[in-house]
Formats: structure tokens, sequence, C-alpha cells
């Protein structure tokens, strides 16, 4: 039974409805290997072994089995999803620094397929005061805008460019709102102090410029 159940889960996943059962049968059950080798290696890869980073082998090993075998680059990218979403912050940065040294390295399929499926969820990391940890947010933005430099020349990943650019205006509208709350805006420009009027005592009520309320029309007021 696990294995009728394993068989139409793997049909279902890697073969699309209509193509067939020849497909099916010719389906090739190291795929299912290489797919766990590739999970296994994101796991290594994205697990803090104590000094704040992964294991070095992860992204070894995740390079070589994309570059054999590039169709595998969708079940990486969702791997990588996940540990980014991974509830340690930790877990979540590591993640996010994995993520970019494969963009660097497989190309531009690698990069499309992450503005399609991650880019939209770092961005949601990257926005100030949405309750983000502070490191996630700042390993979030930091890569954004690394990105954006990096990449937003090409048309095709243009997107980058774009993200960046909203992430900007977020984080400048959150700016004047932490300084309004705080009382740092810029205050009115008071009007300028003028001296009482000539000749009348101290004690006549002042307007707001200081000047005496005076009878006297040539005193001013």
């Amino acid at each position: 039974r696990w294995f009728a159940f394993a068989g139409l889960h793997c049909r279902r996943r890697y073969y699309p409805e209509g193509q067939g059962l020849q497909q099916f049968r010719s389906f090739n059950w190291l795929e299912m290997a290489d797919a766990m080798k590739l999970k296994a290696a994101v796991y290594r890869g994205t697990t803090d072994t104590g000094d704040g980073e992964g294991d070095p082998t992860g992204i070894v090993e995740i390079n070589e089995i994309l570059k054999d075998k590039p169709h595998l680059i969708t079940e990486a990218i969702k791997f990588l999803k996940a540990r980014i979403k991974d509830r340690s912050p930790a877990t979540s940065c590591i993640a996010m620094d994995l993520l970019d040294q494969c963009m660097q390295t497989n190309g531009l399929q690698f990069q499309l397929l992450v503005i399609k499926k991650v880019l939209q969820r770092m961005f949601k990391f990257s926005l100030p005061n949405k309750g983000n940890h502070p490191n996630i947010q700042q390993k979030a933005a930091s890569l954004v805008r690394s990105w954006a430099a990096t990449y937003s020349s090409d048309a095709r990943l243009a997107e980058f460019g774009n993200v960046a650019k909203e992430l900007a205006r977020k984080e400048e509208v959150a700016r004047q709102q932490a300084l309004a709350v705080s009382g740092g805006m810029p205050a009115p420009r008071a009007a300028p102090a003028r001296p009482p009027a000539y000749g009348y005592p101290q004690e006549y009520p002042q307007n707001a410029y200081g000047d005496a309320w005076s009878p006297d029309p040539y005193g001013g007021y």
C-alpha cells in the first residue's frame, strides 16, 4: 500500500494530468532520491553550526545536484523558502544567505524562479514596523537592495529593482512616522519677536509678537 501511495504521489508530482500511464512507467526512481538528497543538503546548509553559519558542504552539494539536474531548481527554491520561513531567526537568516549564494551560481533560471516564488516573501520580511525579528528584517532588506543593484539591469529581472524601490518608499514613510511620534518633526517657524511699543509700560497686554497694546495709533496698536 505504501508503494502504491508513493507511486501515485510521484505520478501526480512529476507528470501533469493527461500525460498517460506510459510516462509514469518510465518514471526514474532516482529522481526521488535526488530530490531527497537536495532537501538534506538544504537542511544541512541552513542549520546553524554554532557560528551563525550553516554547513559549507551544503551549498557545494546543492550546486552539484542542480548542475547535473537543473529541473530540480524548483524543488531547491521550495526547500529554501521553507527554511526562510522557519521560526528560528538564525535559521531564517542563514537560509537567506544560502539562497543568495545559489542565485549567484545557478544563473538566470534560478533568479527568475526566485522572483516568482520567493521575492514577495523577502519583501514582507524586509518591511519596517511589521513585527518581524530585527535580524530577519535587516537581512531581508539588505538582500533586496543587493539583488536590485546586481540584477535589475537585466530587463527580465527588473522586478528586483521595482521591489527595492517600493521598499525604499516604505522605509521613508516609516521614518517620517517615527519622527512624528517622537516629536522630531521640524516645528513651524515662530513669528519674529518685536520690542514693546515705545513709551508704554511693560504691563500692557502683549500680542503674539511681544508688542504692547497701545491706544496711541502711533504706538502701533
